[in-house]
């Protein structure tokens, strides 16, 4: 016995060091390269300054002292003609006073904004400042197809997931972004268009490797829950990515330069290429897991989250429970007794049994979509992610309206929240504490307890209902009109991001069988991404229709927020149901014995 631990333990002192380097390098990646979308606002900041779509803004201009001019002539043609000429000297000296060093090249034109009038609802509009509505637009429509672009990518990267394993997805993932980076540094300077196919190709290729890194969690067992949620936190803080880029361009530093910096740091995702597993991580993990035994013998069963015994069939009735309950207490027996450690044979035997109850109530995927569970989530998924996306696709031209134009306050603020989102490296690990409170030992009422199968999913109601309050929070924050108060609007924001998607992740694992995550999620944010495709019409709609003024869009999410409740009541209403099912059954062999 002696001979077999020492044997064993040059083993699981490697599996313990790749397990820290490869969560550590999956950091590395998330926050250089995984989310670095969500760092739109600063880059936003650099192409208003580098005149990217500047040149809808002169057609603007000179269709709007055109007009004038005809409206104008038809009343007094010789007087408006000199009206007309000093109107139009005064709007393109304010436009030159507010123009960086120019080029000659379509985006870098010698012109800005036109000069509107104050923000629209009830400002006294007495002052003005410098905007242009089509390049607003322009470049809010470019994050709309990133962003959509990228939760639609998960369709077809969860079945690419699925079959060919994350090695080869690590590849791909690694060449898109390689070369989406050199084309921008590139051909930024030469066409302001080329920000269409290399911000989407970005976003999607963040958005895969989300999904690939998912699986690292199920190296930590009890943990899993925080560490996805710690991996999702990293994607937020992925933002210092282009806060870094604004900073150095302000120091003189060219954003070509940048993205032939981004380019070479690509490499960086050779590391768990060659670290992590061909195919996929198993959960539950097996006893003596190392990263090349996949799903062999001894995982197999583990993986795929049948039953051991009998096909998958949907769980109709109380007489397939307790069939399930007693063919899985004599399949994890074996695997629970090679554990020492009698916290983890509770843990490892109520995750074998949720795994087979799981595929029993979802043979494949199409019993998931059919479900009542999977409508409430794509709804509380999608409302939220919307909400987000809506304020950062919308963070300029917002603060630009509080601040009236105000360019050092506009920069000030901007730097204030990209700065806090850094801290969601710890918030996001804090978060998915909360989220793994009962499986950590935190909030426990019986010490020495197992788990239930239901245990995981009770645990979730919290945390998704804490997700809608602070977002019920910070969209009611963004009514009001001052620019101070915006500070604890940040913070709201960034408490939904550090725990948005890695709640979404975790808990699509705890309803879902885990066998089909990736597919199920790649369905999922495809629904969501349509879903983000409105943000641009909102955009308009407050453009065209609001003056501006997002007051009564801002209403609207609000009730659509108050809506996602539902997902939290209906699975509690769900466990509770279970729990009794569960009990009867219990009752039934105790009577049997």
């Amino acid at each position: 016995m002696v001979s077999e631990v020492l044997f064993s333990m040059p083993d699981q002192i490697a599996f313990e060091l790749k397990r820290i380097v490869v969560v550590l390098m999956t950091g590395l990646e998330m926050i250089i390269h995984a989310g670095v979308i969500w760092g739109w606002p600063s880059f936003v900041y650099i192409l208003k300054q580098e005149a990217v779509f500047a040149h809808l803004c002169r057609r603007s201009v000179d269709d709007a002292i055109g007009s004038a001019g005809m409206e104008s002539s038809e009343q007094n043609s010789s007087s408006c003609n000199t009206d007309l000429a000093a109107t139009q000297v005064t709007v393109y000296a304010a436009l030159e006073e507010t123009m960086p060093n120019s080029s000659s090249s379509e985006t870098h034109s010698s012109v800005t904004p036109p000069i509107s009038p104050s923000p629209g609802g009830t400002g006294s509009g007495s002052s003005s400042y410098v905007t242009c509505d089509d390049q607003d637009a322009m470049i809010q429509l470019v994050f709309t197809l990133a962003t959509g672009t990228q939760q639609i990518c998960c369709f077809v990267t969860g079945f690419v997931i699925d079959k060919v394993g994350m090695r080869i997805t690590r590849i791909f993932i690694l060449l898109g972004l390689f070369g989406s980076y050199l084309t921008i540094a590139a051909l930024l300077s030469h066409s302001s268009y080329v920000l269409f196919p290399t911000m989407t190709v970005i976003a999607g290729c963040g958005m895969t490797l989300i999904t690939v890194n998912v699986q690292v969690g199920n190296l930590f067992g009890p943990g899993k829950g925080t560490v996805i949620s710690w991996l999702n936190g990293c994607v937020s803080v992925a933002v210092i990515v282009f806060y870094v880029m604004k900073v150095a361009y302000e120091s003189g530093i060219s954003p070509s330069t940048s993205f032939y910096f981004l380019a070479g740091s690509t490499i960086l995702l050779l590391v768990n290429i060659l670290l992590l597993p061909k195919d996929r991580i198993p959960w539950p993990l097996p006893p003596g897991y190392n990263f090349q035994s996949m799903d062999q013998s001894m995982g197999k069963g583990v993986v795929n989250g049948t039953c051991p015994g009998g096909e998958a069939k949907p769980l109709r009735s109380d007489h397939d429970l307790k069939t399930i309950h007693y063919k899985n207490s004599s399949a994890t027996k074996e695997k629970a007794d090679l554990s020492s450690d009698p916290r983890k044979r509770c843990f490892y035997a109520a995750q074998e049994l949720t795994e087979a109850l799981k595929k029993r109530r979802y043979p494949n995927v199409r019993a998931c979509i059919f479900s009542a569970f999977f409508w409430l989530f794509v709804f509380w998924f999608s409302v939220l992610q919307l909400n987000i996306f809506f304020l950062f696709g919308t963070f300029n031209p917002l603060l630009t309206r509080r601040s009236n134009g105000n360019d050092m306050q506009v920069s000030e603020y901007t730097n204030i929240f990209l700065l806090l989102q850094t801290s969601l490296l710890v918030l996001s690990h804090v978060m998915g504490l909360i989220w793994d409170r009962n499986k950590l030992g935190f909030c426990r009422k019986k010490a020495g307890t197992c788990r239930g199968p239901y245990d995981d999913l009770a645990d979730a109601c919290s945390p998704l209902a804490l997700t809608t309050i602070m977002s019920i929070g910070y969209s009611a924050l963004l009514l009001l009109p001052s620019l101070r108060i915006q500070i604890l609007t940040f913070t709201l924001v960034l408490l939904v991001m550090s725990v948005l998607w890695g709640y979404a992740n975790a808990y699509i694992t705890v309803v879902f069988p885990m066998d089909i995550f990736a597919t199920l999620n790649g369905i999922i944010r495809t629904i969501s991404g349509l879903v983000t495709f409105l943000q641009f019409p909102l955009f308009r709609i407050i453009q065209v229709y609001f003056d501006d003024d997002p007051f009564y869009v801002i209403m609207g999410l609000i009730i659509c927020d108050v809506l996602t409740f539902v997902l939290p009541i209906y699975t509690w209403y769900f466990v509770r149901k279970q729990r009794s099912t569960l009990s009867s059954v219990n009752e039934s062999k105790t009577t049997r014995v």
